[in-house]
């Protein structure tokens, strides 16, 4: 196996399966510019977002096989798209079968077993990747070993046995790295939504930002603790308020989401971010998914 030099992320179309306004997202692609600050340092990254350039199968293609990557990264957030990323590893498959292709992300890890049976995925990332990606990489390049945990490969000496794959948990999320939004034109995702609905933002440019993972209510109808964790990891306040300091400064924003899947659990924190928004001026419109009304009290309503 050749060695690994450039890495190419992608979000696959939805539209390869089918189009709803209901289901169909526009994706801010946090996590591919959060892996791609991970490895660009030793590594060439580039992107490739077919959903927001809405590909034909025959453009994205196109897109790889101009790009020549060694490996490619899929990623896909609902399984009720599951199709697309089999349609992507497939049409990378097609391009050049020597590409080592990846899947990560909420349908590789809630659906890892399902999905090993396609063997157009040579990797499998169960759990959060930040970290086990780029040992992934080392190993493929002769540098280390195959990762403990978050993988399963189909080669000799790699763990092909899904049912003994450890999910990777993150505990301290301030260890990340900024996204590297510069991998992207971030001005195409800051001025849109692609799905309106009650929740979606009213000011532009907007931006997203995920401050924790996790949730440890454990309601039985939600599957938050199958995708991210029981354990409630999160930034510290202070990571947050520089974060929206940064996208203001860099990307003029002037409204942003929180897309946490339990923002308000912490209470103590939530306050201290409120309070440091209001102290530093920080003159955002903002809304947050998720709001369970038995977390928020007369204070944070107040804030």
């Amino acid at each position: 196996m050749k060695k690994i030099k450039r890495v190419v992320l992608v979000q696959p179309n939805m539209k390869w399966m089918d189009w709803n306004w209901k289901t169909s997202w526009d994706i801010h692609p946090l996590n591919l510019c959060l892996l791609g600050a991970m490895i660009k340092g030793e590594y060439e990254v580039v992107i490739v977002d077919a959903n927001l350039e809405n590909h034909t199968q025959e453009q994205f293609k196109q897109a790889i096989s101009g790009l020549k990557p060694d490996m490619v990264g899929l990623t896909l957030l609902t399984n009720e798209y599951s199709e697309v990323a089999h349609i992507g590893a497939k049409l990378i498959r097609e391009v050049d079968p020597e590409i080592v292709t990846v899947l990560g992300g909420v349908y590789a890890t809630v659906s890892y077993e399902s999905i090993y049976e396609d063997s157009n995925f040579d990797y499998i990332c169960v759990g959060e990747g930040e970290y086990s990606f780029p040992q992934l990489l080392k190993y493929l390049n002769g540098e280390g070993e195959f990762p403990r945990e978050g993988f399963l490969g189909r080669r000799e000496g790699e763990l092909r046995e899904a049912s003994k794959v450890v999910r990777t948990l993150i505990e301290d999320l301030d260890t990340l790295p900024s996204p590297a939004w510069e991998l992207v034109d971030y001005s195409c995702y800051t001025k849109r939504v692609g799905k309106i609905t009650i929740d979606h933002p009213y000011t532009f440019p907007y931006t997203r930002l995920m401050t924790s993972r996790g949730c440890p209510v454990g309601c039985t109808f939600c599957e938050v603790e199958v995708i991210s964790g029981g354990p409630f990891r999160y930034q510290s306040p202070e990571r947050v308020i520089q974060e929206l300091k940064l996208f203001k400064s860099q990307h003029g924003i002037k409204a942003f989401m929180l897309d946490d899947d339990n923002f308000f659990v912490n209470r103590k924190r939530v306050k201290v971010i409120l309070k440091a928004m209001l102290e530093e001026k920080i003159d955002l419109e903002w809304k947050a998914h998720a709001v369970p009304v038995f977390h928020l009290d007369d204070e944070i309503v107040g804030l």
